[in-house]
Order: structure tokens, then sequence, then C-alpha cells
């Protein structure tokens, strides 16, 4: 299945959820932050964001808006690791 079939409608991220996903190997976990966007973090590998080694995840915030979810699923899905490390 694609990110983009996975990723939550925005009314989720309206609400404040938070969710977590995978794409193979890419790992990824989108949180509300405190200005109403949506922090996406992303990693590879297989351990879960809190066993991850912190400098292994990139991060982006996006507005919770259609535009900003679309980018979102851009941003996710185009990522790849660069030099064992998330790009």
């Amino acid at each position: 299945m694609s990110i983009e079939s996975t990723t939550p409608l925005l009314h989720y991220f309206e609400s404040g959820n938070i969710f977590s996903g995978s794409d193979r190997n890419k790992r990824y976990k989108i949180f509300p932050d405190k200005e109403g966007n949506m922090l996406c973090k992303l990693w590879f590998g297989n351990l879960c964001l809190e066993k991850t080694d912190p400098e292994g995840v990139s991060e982006n915030t996006f507005p919770v808006t259609e535009e900003g979810r679309s980018e979102m699923i851009r941003w996710l899905t185009e990522a790849e690791p660069v030099n064992g490390k998330n790009g």
C-alpha cells in the first residue's frame, strides 16, 4: 500500500491525532505541533522512533490544509536515505 492511501484524511489531523506508518524500510510519525501544524518525523530502519539515533531522523512541518497534507505525502514518498541517514 502507498503512503498516500494509508495516510488519514485531513479531519484526523484537525482533531490533533497522532499517526504513524511505514512503507518498506521507511518509517514516519505525524504529530500536531503547538502552532496547529502537522510535524512529520521520518527515519529508515526497523527501530521505533524512540530507539532510533536522533541524527537519523528528519523532520518537516506542514500546515493542516489539503495542500499541506499533499505536500507532506509528497515529501514522505520522495524521501531517500542519504549516506545511511535520512534525506
